[in-house]
């Protein structure tokens, strides 16, 4: 993909030691692991800041900030995945949007990767605003079907227009 020039590669770590809760022992077995992987990993680029890590569901969104303050890899904020966790998005976006450079938006509705439209402008709208302030990286409507990503955008024209921007 190096012929690509993609803004970001977007890496799930394996997190299935971590899933039923870990002992302190296993956390640091994981994060040497991750480590090493992670570091092979941003050898083979040229910029290896366009590494980045994702929070994905299921496991604590944290786990993995020894490895972020070790090397120069970004992150994914996966918006979605942290509202499914009952994760404050905001105080995880306020942390790590410096070295964020792609944010998955979706819904949690009946199943994960919904549509935004019901998500209640309560919660959408502050997200939105964090974005609209400080991120200029990709914001991807992270949804697998063409209404979904239809009402998404809309969901998301709609929230920008309560904010007072353009839609």
């Amino acid at each position: 993909t190096r012929e690509l020039d993609p803004y970001a590669y977007t890496m799930h770590l394996d997190g299935a030691p971590l899933l039923d809760g870990y002992t302190p022992g296993t956390l640091s077995d994981w994060l040497q692991r991750s480590h090493r992987v992670l570091s092979t990993v941003c050898g083979w680029l040229d910029h290896p800041q366009k590494l980045c890590i994702e929070n994905v569901e299921g496991w604590d969104p944290e786990v993995f900030a020894p490895l972020m303050d070790d090397l120069p890899v970004s992150r994914v904020v996966d918006v979605g995945h942290l509202w499914l966790q009952d994760v404050d998005p905001l105080e995880h976006l306020d942390r790590w949007l410096e070295r964020t450079r792609v944010v998955h938006l979706h819904g949690i509705a009946a199943r994960d990767h919904s549509s935004l439209a019901g998500v209640e402008p309560s919660v959408l709208d502050p997200v939105v605003s964090s974005l609209a302030r400080g991120f200029s990286g990709v914001l991807t409507l992270e949804v697998f079907a063409l209404d979904d990503f239809t009402s998404s955008l809309e969901a998301l024209a709609a929230s920008l227009r309560r904010l007072g921007g353009e839609a």
